[in-house]
Parts: structure tokens; C-alpha cells; sequence
């Protein structure tokens, strides 16, 4: 969990690559900070690819996505997202509920 604070001062991270295609990450959280507790602002993301396979646990489906944060309970303040590309599946031996 990042539970600091991160003024990105208007600055824009671009080309951020979690995951492939061929290899996608298997996880239960997908973003570029994960589970945030802290604040997050000012902070700009241009080009997100996220591949992911959501983790099975004793038979339930996981899977928290976001292309900031997957989980954030603390504030998130003055952030945008451009250009966001996310695939995050199930994992064959999972049911994922509606």
C-alpha cells in the first residue's frame, strides 16, 4: 500500500506498461500505485496499457483495476487519465460474478 502523498506538480508520466499481451500480470490489484491510503494529485497519466489475469482465491475471482490506483482510500485530487487500454480476465479455473 503507497500511503504517502504525491503532489505530481502537473507532471505528465506517459507509455506506462503494466502487463503484456503475451505475458499479461496476474494479480489481484492493477494500476501503476496499486492500493493507495495516502493523497494523490496533480498528476497527469498519458498512454496506459494494462493485461492482467485476476487472481483466484478459495474460488472467488479478485481483480481491482484502475490506471491510477486499483483501490484508493485516501483522496485523489486534480488527476486525469488519457489514453487508457485495459484488459484484465478472469482465470480459467474462476467464476467472476456480476
Amino acid at each position: 500500500m503507497f500511503a504517502g502523498n504525491l503532489d505530481g506538480k502537473g507532471h505528465t508520466v506517459s507509455n506506462i506498461s503494466i502487463g503484456t499481451e503475451g505475458a499479461p500480470l496476474k494479480s489481484d490489484v492493477f494500476s501503476l500505485f496499486g492500493v493507495t491510503g495516502g493523497k494523490l494529485s496533480n498528476l497527469n497519466l498519458d498512454g496506459v496499457t494494462i493485461c492482467g489475469t485476476a487472481k483466484n482465491v478459495s474460488g472467488y475471482v479478485i481483480g481491482l483495476a484502475g490506471a491510477l490506483s486499483g483501490s484508493a482510500s485516501g483522496p485523489v485530487e486534480n488527476c486525469h487519465i488519457a489514453n487508457l487500454n485495459m484488459t484484465v480476465s478472469t482465470p480459467d479455473s474462476g467464476m467472476a460474478a456480476a
